[in-house]
């Protein structure tokens, strides 16, 4: 029988619990008084599991925890630390394995709200784009979790020490997005040479679909880590969806693709076929394209007799399709306990682009 772990599934990183960057302001007194006594009181009163178990984690500089000093030392030492930074130098530019957090309140290309969320994650650059800090700048990322007991060796990296923000982190290769980079918000430092080559290496391996077992707990975690950081692809898949509309020569599609839960066969309660019925995005007389659900993964097919997909973009990233037999050339587009609520894929074909807008739901009726 698998040991339980002893916390809730419901994410850390909730409206009700304070972030890292919080607590460590609290731990060095620099919050204001009424956010302080509100702090006290979820670790002291409340009791927070979560909280009180990164608090003494948090690793507090020299500068941050000096005793406080006169006005004349408080010249004399800024003079003597002309040029040094108590927090990373922005860089100029955007790169892979840089943390940053996020705008709670995510923007468009226009610059207008499209939602907004109790706290922002922080996360990972794994694609940085063009480079530019700009919403016309499309990046991919990996949101970062404070849930280290979630721990999944395949599926999540680990950083106990030397983590850019200051306390243990879960790096969650399962949930790679794309995002405006305009949406970044403050810059928290890189990770090191050794972390970025494991996750690189890890990351490619969860792509080329290693299989891991993972308990029920971990996938109902799963799955809400998945909802809770939606909001960082919404305006990404806004923007795609424009300049597809506005684009006459585009043949722009919208439907809903409805998935089933998948189990083990042991578990009377899923579904035991290998392969469900696929839904078909565009039948032309010379090719057809659909999503196909595999066991717990779904999947984008592409059948010809004599043509090959010329270039395939899932929420703006280009991904190769594996051929999989004669005229067969598929590609995963994620797992079905986790699909994100819409995802814009772009297929061109002979020339002709053909952008669908995907709207997924699971069916438990099956």
């Amino acid at each position: 029988m698998k040991k339980r772990r002893k916390k809730d599934v419901a994410s850390s990183q909730l409206q009700f619990c304070y972030s890292g960057e919080d607590l460590l302001r609290y731990r060095t007194g620099k919050i204001p008084p009424e956010m302080r006594a509100r702090i006290y009181y979820h670790l002291n009163v409340e009791k927070c599991g979560r909280c009180r178990d990164i608090y003494p984690t948090i690793q507090v500089s020299q500068e941050e925890s000096a005793p406080t000093v006169r006005k004349d030392d408080i010249i004399r030492k800024l003079r003597n630390n002309m040029g040094k930074y108590n927090v990373p130098p922005v860089p100029l530019r955007l790169d892979k394995f840089q943390v940053w957090t996020t705008s709670p309140e995510p923007r468009s290309l226009p610059g207008e709200v499209v939602d907004a969320v109790p706290m922002g994650v922080p996360v990972l650059i794994i694609s940085p784009g063009d480079g530019r800090k700009n919403f016309g700048n499309i990046i991919r990322v990996l949101p970062i979790s404070n849930d280290t007991g979630f721990h999944l060796e395949g599926e999540t990296f680990l950083i106990n020490e030397n983590s850019p923000l200051k306390y243990p982190i879960l790096v969650e290769i399962f949930n790679e997005t794309p995002m405006l980079a305009g949406n970044l918000g403050e810059y928290r430092g890189a990770l090191s040479d050794a972390q970025s080559k494991k996750i690189h290496d890890l990351r490619n391996r969860y792509l080329d679909g290693v299989e891991v077992k993972p308990d029920q707990q971990y996938l109902e975690w799963k799955q809400k880590e998945m909802k809770l950081t939606r909001y960082l692809a919404f305006p990404v898949n806004e923007r795609l969806w424009s300049d597809a509309v506005e684009n006459e020569a585009d043949t722009i599609n919208t439907i809903d693709i409805h998935l089933v839960p998948y189990r083990m066969a042991a578990d009377a309660g899923g579904v035991e076929l290998s392969e469900i019925a696929p839904h078909i995005l565009a039948e032309e007389d010379s090719f057809s394209l659909a999503i196909v659900q595999k066991r717990d993964q779904a999947l984008l097919r592409f059948h010809s007799d004599t043509l090959e997909p010329e270039e395939i973009l899932i929420d703006a990233k280009k991904v190769q399709m594996n051929k999989k037999g004669s005229g067969f050339f598929e590609v995963m587009v994620g797992y079905s306990s986790g699909m994100p609520e819409s995802m814009v894929i772009v297929a061109v074909v002979e020339g002709s682009r053909f952008v669908f807008k995907l709207t997924f739901n699971m069916r438990h009726d099956a």
